[in-house]
């Protein structure tokens, strides 16, 4: 299984991208429409908050009451069951978990500029919530998988993420295709 990591945020609350993605052939995907997680963590060490679970869940709930729009089309084809995100059955809110981050290069320093979380640190409790979507192994060929979600009114949102992931998967070789799955016969 493949986990197609978050979108993140631009600033000013609107992401538009591409990902260009080789999937190996056999390969489920596991990613995000949205998602949003809460923990304690802070900087300074100093600053770490001291909220339970249970209240960490309550600031994810506010914060998702406000997601108005998820949807997703996989090679052009629209996933049913999208349209209300708060009642979607692809809304996930997660047990409280841990994460350690690591060693070198942690995402919370490099991408969340929290650097003053050293490597290997564990953070306790964090509680996430969003909507997911766990694919079967695409074909081999080229795939599109579209996400779009609207965080505030549709008309003027706060945050849209528009993410658009370009997939390949390559064919296997069996002797009679290439690379690029075209047939070889006689050099032509």
């Amino acid at each position: 299984m493949r986990f197609l990591g978050p979108p993140g945020f631009s600033n000013g609350g609107l992401t538009i991208k591409t990902n260009h993605i080789t999937v190996p052939a056999g390969t489920p995907l596991f990613f995000p429409v949205l998602d949003l997680w809460s923990d304690n963590g802070n900087c300074p060490l100093s600053a770490f908050t001291t909220f339970t679970a249970e209240q960490l869940a309550a600031m994810n709930a506010g914060q998702w009451s406000a997601v108005t729009e998820t949807s997703c089309t996989i090679d052009g084809v629209a996933v049913a069951g999208l349209d209300d995100p708060m009642n979607t059955i692809y809304h996930v809110v997660s047990p409280p978990f841990s994460y350690t981050t690591a060693e070198h290069d942690n995402v919370l320093a490099g991408f969340f500029g929290a650097s003053c979380i050293p490597g290997d640190f564990t953070i306790y409790p964090a509680v996430g919530n969003g909507v997911y979507l766990m694919l079967a192994p695409l074909p081999p060929g080229k795939h599109t998988i579209h996400t779009v979600a609207v965080v505030g009114p549709l008309t003027a949102p706060f945050v849209k993420v528009d993410i658009t992931s370009e997939i390949t998967v390559p064919h296997g070789h069996d002797g009679d295709h290439d690379q690029d799955g075209d047939h070889d016969h006689d050099g032509k």
